[in-house]
């Protein structure tokens, strides 16, 4: 399911290899396989992942955006 929402992602954002994006991740087991990080670094997507138990410290827009 995964690789699905990356294909959509990558559709979306017109990411390749010649205009790579970051992807910032909370680390769920399922963005974590094999199959997905190739599928991303083939297409220009660098995975970008939170420690555990960290991402509601560490979130962009919580910090900054939202206050939190």
């Amino acid at each position: 399911m995964f690789i699905r929402w990356l294909q959509h992602f990558i559709t979306i954002t017109g990411c390749t290899l010649v205009s790579p994006h970051i992807l910032l991740l909370d680390g769920h087991v399922s963005q974590k396989t094999l199959d997905a990080i190739a599928f991303a670094g083939e297409h220009g997507l660098h995975l970008v992942t939170f420690p555990p138990h960290c991402s509601r410290r560490l979130q962009p827009l919580d910090r900054h955006c939202l206050g939190v």
